[in-house]
């Protein structure tokens, strides 16, 4: 939906200089960011509520599981990259002129 959004910005990106290759990469960034973000968001509300649960009992120990916490950011990540190939392959595919004139 962004890259459908944004294309007289992808057009204007291509006019100024940057290739198909480079909004491709650039595309791909922006989907890793953004979920990687929201992963470390969710692991922390998650975090804070089942800290706030464990607190509330007495005689239980908080274990974080590291590992797992570091498995689920990075599979985000792949994730958010999977999920933005195809996009930003469109995105870069469109013409220039048609995309700068898209309003």
């Amino acid at each position: 939906m962004a890259v459908h959004e944004r294309v007289r910005e992808i057009g204007l990106l291509r006019a100024v200089g940057l290739d198909r290759r480079d909004v491709g990469s650039l595309l791909r960034i922006e989907a890793v960011l953004i979920a990687a973000l929201g992963s470390a968001l969710g692991l922390v509300a998650g975090g804070a509520i089942g800290t706030a649960a464990v607190l509330s009992q007495d005689g239980v120990a908080l274990v974080l599981p590291w590992p797992q916490l570091g498995a689920c950011v990075a599979a985000t990540a792949v994730i958010g990259v999977l999920a933005a190939v195809v996009p930003a392959r469109r995105a870069a595919r469109i013409p220039m002129l048609r995309a700068i004139a898209a309003e």
